[in-house]
């Protein structure tokens, strides 16, 4: 049987973060849609398109030649669901049989072939899937009907165009309505609520990381947690409550992670405390209350760039600004010649001497010594 499927990335206003549909954030080192659509792809979906309004950010979408061709099409807000009608009638046109259709929208770990058997069966011409609080915006349509899948993207996939038998759902879902429900999402994977899976190996019970992940020493991992492909988290950071650090991301010295997720190509600064939080793309979005901030200071909240050429560039820039840095002292008369005693290296005796202290932590002192009472517990 030919089955094949359509992707919908989009959201309303509670649906994004920074104004991304969440669909196309991270969890655990993959974007939220790709694993869906390997989901797709291990049932035996012949193809894949995914539509959205907006273009991933920094995706890594490599599907070998096999089962499943993935076809990606940006496209603008208004012409959304005149596109979904367009891809439908090309692969009925093609010979698919049965269309799956899926808004990302919700997260729901349906077993696709019961649901195809269900549809089958009953001799629907849609199947919506639901659960107690109405339809998932996940739907089998027959390829055939061609009018009844119109009607369900004219009207947003909200009203079927005759009766039809829903097919009842109780396993694990998540509306992904706003970013707690995201946040949670993650959380659920790192507790084996869920099927997702890092992307990665477990270099220790419940901790997980992605290839090139960084912890230098003195930083504290706390399970389960997770740290994405090249991410880096400096001495003295803790990483804490079911975390996740998305690819590329770094968390400076003697700053807190706390039950949040940092989206890829994230800089957090040091001696910051990030606590039920999504942080990425210059915003902050805070859970309990429900909030979403701009942080301007590149010192507390910056990104990293997303082409190779360009990180590597900032890489030599860092690099030269922390010699230069580190001239004067170099360059500057020992002690001894200025008739001055060797300087103590004891902390209780030089409290506010940076003697002794990296380099680039002297111009956080007073941020280390206020914001960090517990960090290398």
């Amino acid at each position: 049987m030919d089955v094949r499927a359509i992707l919908i990335v989009d959201g309303g206003e509670a649906e994004r973060f920074a104004g991304r549909p969440l669909g196309l954030l991270d969890v655990l080192g993959q974007p939220l849609v790709e694993r869906v659509a390997a989901r797709l792809r291990n049932f035996g979906a012949e193809k894949i398109t995914i539509l959205s309004e907006r273009e991933p950010f920094a995706p890594h979408f490599g599907y070998p030649n096999g089962i499943a061709a993935l076809h990606w099409q940006h496209i603008s807000d208004d012409g959304l669901w005149r596109a979904c009608e367009q891809v439908f009638n090309d692969n009925a046109h093609e010979g698919a049989e049965i269309i799956l259709v899926w808004r990302l929208g919700a997260y729901a770990e349906v077993n696709l072939e019961d649901l195809v058997q269900f549809h089958l069966d009953s001799k629907n011409r849609v199947t919506p899937v639901m659960d107690e609080s109405g339809w998932l915006g996940i739907f089998a349509i027959s390829a055939s009907r061609r009018n009844d899948a119109a009607f369900l993207f004219r009207h947003q996939l909200e009203k079927c165009r005759i009766e039809c038998h829903d097919y009842r759902f109780a396993g694990y879902r998540n509306r992904l309505s706003n970013a707690g429900e995201f946040r949670q999402l993650t959380r659920d994977a790192l507790f084996r609520d869920n099927s997702i899976l890092p992307a990665g190996s477990e270099i220790r019970p419940g901790v997980w990381a992605g290839p090139g992940a960084r912890i230098e020493k003195g930083a504290r991992i706390v399970a389960p947690a997770y740290l994405g492909a090249r991410s880096r988290v400096r001495a003295a950071a803790v990483i804490t409550r079911a975390s996740s650090v998305e690819r590329y991301a770094e968390v400076d010295c003697g700053t807190v992670v706390e039950d949040s997720t940092v989206l890829p190509f994230t800089c957090l600064g040091a001696g910051l405390d990030l606590a039920q939080s999504v942080a990425g793309f210059g915003r902050i979005a805070h859970l309990p209350r429900k909030v979403e901030v701009e942080i301007a200071d590149p010192r507390l909240l910056a990104m990293r760039p997303v082409s190779p050429a360009r990180r590597a560039a900032g890489n030599l820039v860092s690099m030269a600004s922390l010699l230069l840095r580190s001239l004067p002292a170099v360059l500057s008369p020992s002690p001894s010649e200025e008739g001055v005693g060797a300087p103590t290296l004891n902390p209780e005796k030089s409290k506010d001497s940076a003697v002794g202290q990296p380099l680039f932590a002297r111009e956080h002192e007073r941020d280390f010594v206020m914001a960090r009472r517990y960090g290398n517990r």
